[in-house]
């Protein structure tokens, strides 16, 4: 419940430089009419990402996975797709700004910090298939917010990629408030000022509520 709004993320600095995309698609061997999803399950690799990736490649896009440190995962991937060159499988790499200036759009399952370096990028945001628990939280809570369409079938996958693919549907950029900027380093300052914990006294999100930054 309440309202849901994009701070600007803390991500490193490198999410928010501005380089050449058509010089980083060319370097990654993207044609300029490729359209590319880029499909992250976080630092562990978890979730149901084989069927993401099956799912996805069904679309007829081009189509790179970053497993993270899931090497088994990695390894199985390739197998899969080995011979198929709309697929790229990635292990744990720290070119995901690069990748994110290359992408079209984000397809992610968690809603972590992956999300908020996609948003930072001005990235578009699709969560699909998330993982229970947080992941199906994140993926409501950014839906509400305007920060990346849940996507809730197979179905609607194909729709959405194909659809953006050839140009029919715009996929959203991520939105951030531009007066809600402030509120990251309240916490910051909030946190380090103060020695917040979680559990006693009033809470952290007491405590934000109450100073004004929520």
């Amino acid at each position: 419940t309440g309202e849901v709004r994009v701070m600007q993320p803390l991500v490193r600095e490198a999410f928010r430089q501005s380089r050449n995309r058509a010089a980083v698609r060319q370097r990654y061997g993207f044609a300029a009419d490729d359209f590319v999803p880029l499909v992250v399950a976080g630092a562990w690799g978890i979730g149901n990402v084989a069927l993401i990736v099956r799912d996805v490649v069904e679309c007829g896009v081009r189509v790179v996975v970053v497993c993270g440190k899931n090497q088994e995962l990695a390894e199985q991937l390739r197998r899969e797709y080995a011979g198929c060159s709309t697929v790229q499988v990635w292990g744990w790499t720290d070119q995901l700004p690069e990748l994110m200036t290359a992408a079209d759009c984000l397809i992610q399952n968690a809603g972590g910090l992956t999300c908020l370096e996609a948003i930072a990028c001005g990235l578009p945001v699709l969560m699909y298939r998330p993982i229970a628990g947080h992941g199906v939280f994140n993926a409501a809570a950014m839906e509400r917010a305007g920060a990346a369409r849940w996507i809730r079938s197979a179905d609607e996958l194909r729709m959405v990629l194909r659809g953006a693919a050839a140009g029919r549907i715009q996929l959203p950029v991520p939105k951030i408030d531009e007066d809600a900027v402030p509120a990251a380093e309240a916490i910051l300052t909030l946190v380090a000022g103060r020695g917040a914990r979680i559990g006693t006294g009033r809470t952290l999100a007491a405590q934000l509520v109450r100073s004004g930054s929520s």
